[in-house]
């Protein structure tokens, strides 16, 4: 069934604790992958000595490869999140007595955080055999929502008690 698909797709077996535990059942460690390129320009340029200025520019890139979905690479593949900044600013500085100092400041930001997962769409719905929805484009690479109705709770079936009764 697709139910069993997707458990088998996206959840390890038990790899931790007595055979038969339902919960807190895996543990593992998965290397990730955190790269940061930066830098920093500052021009000052002296007018005089009542009057300076500066020019500043900033850009930062994050290369996120972390884990998607808190299960194991394998399962749930890696989010994939090039995170880019900018920032600017402009500073002049004029004293025109000890008593009167005009400062002009103009600054700006701006960030760019696209994320998407390493599974594409597509290929996750021809895996689970999920049919009448339409076609998803090669380029979004996300795990679908899943919404589970009428499951209220996880409890351990005791070996004494019919399943029938639960």
């Amino acid at each position: 069934t697709t139910s069993l698909k997707w458990q088998g797709r996206f959840f390890p077996l038990p790899n931790y604790g007595p055979p038969g535990l339902t919960v807190a059942n895996f543990r593992g460690t998965y290397p990730q992958q955190v790269q940061e390129d930066s830098f920093d320009i500052r021009v000052d340029h002296y007018f005089s000595p009542a009057n300076k200025i500066y020019v500043k520019y900033g850009y930062k890139r994050l290369d996120n490869q972390m884990i998607d979905a808190g299960v194991p690479p394998e399962y749930g593949g890696t989010r994939v999140n090039v995170r880019e900044g900018w920032v600017g600013t402009i500073s002049d500085t004029w004293t025109i007595s000890p008593q009167l100092i005009n400062e002009l400041k103009i600054g700006f930001a701006r960030g760019f955080n696209p994320r998407e997962g390493s599974i594409g769409g597509q290929e996750l719905i021809d895996f689970l055999g999920i049919q009448g929805l339409p076609p998803v484009p090669p380029e979004v690479h996300n795990i679908p929502s899943v919404s589970i109705t009428d499951f209220h709770t996880v409890f351990q079936v005791a070996k004494a008690q019919p399943a029938e009764n639960t």
